[in-house]
């Protein structure tokens, strides 16, 4: 575990025979973003190194890779995805992802892309209420 703010989200899956040979492999990788708020306004500022008991972290999900391997030593990629987000002001909303089936986009989301999306997300300030008994 590296951090507390981390664990959980999920970053190697390998599925194999009795014997080791593989057959499928997914990759994950994750922003890591503090946060910091000032009344409905959020920030995210990228920090690979949150350490603090006052912390508020996000790691929303950058890219995801999934590798056919069918027992074989060398894999296949079947897809890649890379995610952005709204870093100021919109809640750490999806911004826009791309999409490959090429396997030639990288986990910086520079390379060859299928699909490029934005997307058009209209943001509504939550209304929380408490009940109380």
């Amino acid at each position: 575990m590296n951090s507390v703010y981390t664990t959980g989200n999920q970053i190697h899956s390998v599925v194999e025979d009795a014997s080791g040979n593989k057959f499928t492999e997914s990759v994950n990788e994750y922003h890591s973003y503090k946060v910091t708020a000032s009344a409905d306004t959020y920030s995210f500022v990228s920090d690979n190194s949150i350490c603090s008991d006052r912390a508020i972290a996000f790691t929303p999900l950058k890219y995801a890779k999934s590798v056919v391997h069918e027992g074989q030593a060398d894999g296949m990629t079947a897809n890649e995805s890379y995610y952005e987000y709204y870093l100021n002001g919109y809640f750490g909303d999806l911004k826009s992802y791309k999409y490959s089936d090429k396997g030639t986009l990288g986990n910086t989301g520079t390379g060859a892309s299928t699909t490029r999306r934005r997307l058009n997300i209209p943001i509504i300030q939550p209304s929380i209420y408490w009940d109380f008994l």
